[in-house]
């Protein structure tokens, strides 16, 4: 069984559900046309619906917080949804005004997003072209607005928005991946730590306190560690505050433009992490300059929206300095190569794109390329990550549980 939500001939949404023994999503797609609708969600779980008013409630107006300077969000999901969406309605030949009333209706659980795409459909009534009014609204990132104008320029726009929106879902995998890879390793740092510091505040001051009523010699380790259990019991405000402090210190710095420039080339430098770093920074560059070449956005437009795609500035920096070679006239596999921050067969492979015309496609294949051996270093580091943690941290924890031991072998002996 499918739950669907589509199109009927009126243009207007209906949702329903459509049995589908086999469980093939194109036999139902299939069956939904042939009933003269355009599917717009296909899943097998129910959609989410609102909760009915409670009775007595219809007539009162609900009450929601609007602040000036809040601003509807849109997520990667959101931006994906809309690509894909309007892609499908103008393909069924409908229009791009009444495409974005359906989706507002369809939308309409969602906020944010209804009132983003009402505000789009208003500016296209006052005949502001499609990209135009999308670049009104700043939570559309411009690679989003460079390829719908491109589009729209083109008379290619339910093809643009389907590539844009597999784009846009590369990105959001890759994004995914990054964070589910790394997720575990800092969940079991946490949890460590934090066994630590109760272990130092809660446990050993009591044992320090019942060594010191006895007046027995504690070993060295052990008195170490129970004056660091005592310190962090007495003073923790004091560390808190330390720390709070730092944190708040370091992170407006690194909001500084030369706290962020040396963070950027820190990060580079390091021995292992470095090494990802660019990786991704050269998989977002490749694969949204190629998608931006592919869609027909010219390479100097392209590079510059580019540039505020890279987040790391050093590399930025290089791509700014590769745009300005472009502009005088260079081929941008040798601008690439002039700033020193491009792999060399990154650089190839992009030479060979230009000799064979195919810049686009060959950006794609780079992008592609290093995604994959990101995806691969990064499951390699972290199966090498998570059982150095559990060593690190089960030793430290193993030698304060040993140091109590030291204790209270130590007060046998003196007995015996």
């Amino acid at each position: 069984m499918f739950h669907y939500r589509a199109i009927d001939p009126q243009g207007k949404v209906v949702h329903g559900t459509i049995p589908s023994p086999d469980g093939d999503e194109a036999a139902v797609v299939a069956k939904l046309q042939a009933r003269g609708l355009i599917p717009l969600r296909i899943q097998r779980e129910p959609f989410e619906t609102k909760l009915a008013r409670p009775a007595g409630m219809s007539g009162r107006k609900s009450f929601s917080l609007s602040l000036p300077w809040r601003r509807s969000r849109l997520t990667s999901r959101d931006l994906i949804s809309i690509a894909e969406d309007i892609a499908v309605l103008l393909e069924a030949g409908i229009s791009l005004a009444r495409g974005l009333s359906v989706l507002t209706d369809l939308h309409a659980d969602r906020r944010g997003v209804a009132q983003v795409l009402r505000g789009i459909h208003s500016d296209l009534r006052e005949g502001v072209m499609f990209w135009e009014a999308m670049s009104r609204h700043p939570q559309f990132p411009p690679v989003f607005v460079n390829m719908v104008r491109s589009g729209e320029t083109g008379g290619a726009l339910p093809t643009i928005l389907g590539r844009l929106a597999a784009y846009l879902e590369e990105m959001h995998e890759l994004r995914s991946f990054l964070f589910g890879a790394m997720i575990y390793p800092i969940i079991l740092t946490l949890t460590s730590l934090v066994s630590m510091v109760l272990m130092l505040v809660l446990v050993v001051p009591k044992f320090a306190g019942i060594f010191q009523d006895m007046g027995v010699e504690i070993p060295t380790m052990t008195l170490v560690m129970f004056k660091a259990g005592i310190a962090l019991q007495e003073h923790w405000w004091h560390m808190a505050l330390a720390i709070g402090l730092g944190v708040a210190g370091l992170a407006a710095a690194v909001r500084s433009s030369r706290g962020k420039v040396f963070r950027d080339r820190f990060l580079l430098g390091l021995p292992v992490v470095g090494a990802y770093m660019q990786k991704i920074e050269i998989a977002r560059f490749c694969r949204t300059l190629g998608t931006l070449l592919e869609s027909g956005v010219p390479i100097l437009e392209a590079m510059q929206t580019v540039r505020g795609v890279v987040s790391n500035s050093i590399v930025n920096s290089a791509v700014g300095q590769a745009l300005a070679d472009l502009k005088r006239g260079d081929l941008l596999s040798a601008s690439l190569e002039k700033t020193g921050r491009f792999p060399s067969l990154a650089v190839s492979m992009i030479g060979v794109g230009e000799e064979t015309g195919r810049l686009g496609q060959m950006l794609d294949k780079v992008g592609h390329l290093y995604d994959r051996e990101l995806r691969k270093g990064i499951k390699t580091f972290s199966s090498f990550f998570e059982p150095v943690v559990l060593l690190v941290m089960g030793t430290l924890i193993g030698g304060m549980v040993i140091s109590m031991l030291m204790a209270i072998f130590s007060i046998n002996d003196m007995n015996m």
